[in-house]
């Protein structure tokens, strides 16, 4: 009797947990499905009017943004998957790019980090979660806790969330099968990194920097939007109701002063502002090209590459100035996985070899570079 009684208690108590779990999926399934978008007006730059998912919207397929990103995909989305992954911010570049790829029928997922460096940042992982889900989107979220920018140094902030960025990404593609990252970059992106290498005296030969494609730290990056201006992608976004966060660029930082003050003084004195950058960075990547070609290429050919150091011949180089030393121990440092040398220390390094005394040659505090009848041997100690 007794076991019959608790047989029917448990039955009743199974029955009842279970209808509970079945209830609170469906309540969850059903926020997710339905979620008020307006509840994120703290964060929301732009709040469709009407909340409609990616499918079931209609689109013109001869939308510049769309064509292009359509040859993208037919030139560099081979796996029969078709999977991409897009680095997703919830700014309006990587929402659009997203919202694109997604449109076009490819198999969509995302990676998205918490910084946590501001109070919203919480309520924008919620969103961003909750728009992916409602269109479909597979999502990876990483959330960092540990570190905070303001209480870091900030060359070791950026180096440690640039470690963390990376291994996310290589975490994502390794779990997808998948050999590359989209990022939602565009052509003022390019601009504002041009005007900022000019004003630090940065390398010449190479001032946009962002590229179209690219190896960082062993992920191959690839960026679709480059050749658009924010502009269109504004446009885009706005006729076809894809929500975007606010700008959360710093007002006291270089960007944010660069966007709001210093920009538009400058296009207002320069119309031609953003032509004639873009033109200079083109005369930058052919120079660059050229001289990477005949000059710097050649002379790494003669290096006679160690496992933990490298020996070349600087004879006929030794009277080549310091642009010229400067790009080829960045390329011999990099290679190593080093940091290359800084500006005075090349400086010391081209007088040293000038004076053609044998000797040691300080470069940096990892390597040793020791000097011997035009012969140069840099030992890159091991931690």
């Amino acid at each position: 009797m007794f076991s019959s009684m608790y047989s029917s208690m448990y039955s009743s108590f199974f029955y009842s947990l279970t209808l509970y779990i079945s209830t609170l999926i469906t309540n969850v399934v059903d926020l997710y499905n339905n979620y008020a978008i307006e509840k994120y007006g703290n964060v929301l730059e732009y709040i469709p009017q009407e909340q409609i998912k990616i499918s079931s919207q209609q689109f013109d397929l001869t939308n510049n943004l769309i064509t292009t990103l359509s040859s993208f995909c037919k030139e560099h989305v081979v796996n029969s998957s078709k999977k991409v992954i897009v680095s997703l911010s919830g700014g309006v570049d990587s929402m659009v790019l997203t919202t694109i790829l997604k449109l076009l029928g490819y198999n969509v997922i995302c990676g998205h980090i918490n910084y946590n460096n501001r109070n919203e940042t919480y309520e924008e992982q919620e969103f961003i979660e909750k728009w992916c889900y409602y269109n479909s989107i597979k999502l990876y979220v990483k959330s960092l806790t540990h570190i905070k920018r303001a209480e870091s140094n900030r060359n070791e902030y950026e180096a440690i969330t640039k470690k963390i960025r990376f291994d996310f990404y290589k975490e994502i593609m390794l779990n997808e099968g998948q050999s590359m990252i989209l990022l939602g970059h565009h052509k003022d992106d390019v601009l504002e990194n041009i005007f900022a290498n000019i004003c630090r005296g940065r390398n010449i030969l190479d001032l946009a920097v962002i590229k179209h494609s690219c190896i960082i730290d062993n992920v191959h990056i690839m960026r679709p939007l480059l050749d658009f201006y924010k502009a269109s992608i504004y446009d885009f976004a706005k006729h076809y109701q894809v929500p975007y966060f606010k700008d959360s660029t710093p007002h006291w930082s270089i960007r944010g002063k660069y966007r709001n003050k210093i920009y538009p003084q400058l296009e207002d004195a320069f119309p031609s502002l953003k032509s004639n950058l873009m033109e200079l960075s083109s005369q930058s990547t052919m120079w660059n090209t050229l001289v990477q070609e005949q000059l710097i290429e050649p002379f790494l050919k003669t290096v006679n590459y160690g496992e933990n150091k490298c020996v070349f011949n600087i004879e006929k180089y030794k009277d080549y100035p310091h642009c010229f030393w400067n790009i080829v121990l960045m390329k011999l440092f990099y290679n190593y996985g080093k940091h290359c040398p800084s500006k005075r220390a090349v400086q010391v390094f081209i007088a040293a070899i000038k004076s053609n005394n044998n000797g040691y040659i300080s470069l940096t505090h990892d390597s040793v570079c020791k000097s011997k009848n035009y012969e140069l041997t840099i030992e890159f100690l091991q931690k």
